[in-house]
């Protein structure tokens, strides 16, 4: 547990620092902003531009910022979603986790209902993206600076195994995980 306090400390130190970095040269007003930038670099490997567009809708909540990413060459669409907190003590339940999957189906255009209009450009970009490849995977990602309870991941399993054949999967990564990706990347 030690080590993991040390990874988590030092990862958040550089989380801080490229934070400011991101604040500073890419002029985010919210920590959650930022922290949707540096995640989308960490484990996609995204440049400034790319994960600044991706990042182009967010939550009125501060600390939280959303992400639609359309990766061509990988063939995948990724919504991601993220919560940031600077003590990283957020211990994320299922609640989040249920909304992050309804606004998946609200984009999806074989399921019943409109999208809410706040969604509506990236449901006719994800539209578009399925139209050219029907086979397109979905990565509907949740990403906290913190942890997430077991009954969340039990949830994500649940989830995954329902919608295994629409090549829709959720990923929770916690920041442990995300402390991973990061050394991995650098």
């Amino acid at each position: 547990c030690a080590h993991m306090a040390v990874v988590d400390r030092n990862l958040l130190d550089h989380v801080h620092n490229e934070m400011r970095r991101l604040s500073a040269e890419m002029m985010y007003s919210d920590s959650g902003e930022a922290f949707c930038h540096f995640t989308l670099q960490t484990l996609y490997g995204l440049d400034d531009d790319d994960a600044s567009e991706a990042c182009s809708f967010s939550t009125a909540a501060p600390g939280r910022a959303g992400a639609f990413w359309h990766d061509e060459d990988g063939g995948r669409v990724v919504l991601a979603e993220v919560r940031y907190r600077e003590s990283a003590t957020a211990r994320l339940d299922r609640r989040p986790l249920i909304d992050l999957t309804r606004a998946w189906f609200s984009l999806d255009p074989s399921c019943d209902g409109p999208s809410p209009s706040a969604l509506a450009e990236t449901a006719a970009a994800f539209a578009q993206a399925r139209e050219r490849d029907p086979q397109l995977t979905v990565e509907l990602l949740y990403v906290v600076a913190g942890t997430f309870t077991s009954t969340a991941r039990e949830y994500a399993q649940t989830f995954n195994e329902e919608h295994a054949a629409d090549r829709v999967q959720l990923q929770l990564i916690d920041l442990d995980e995300l402390a991973d990706a990061d050394f991995e990347r650098r």
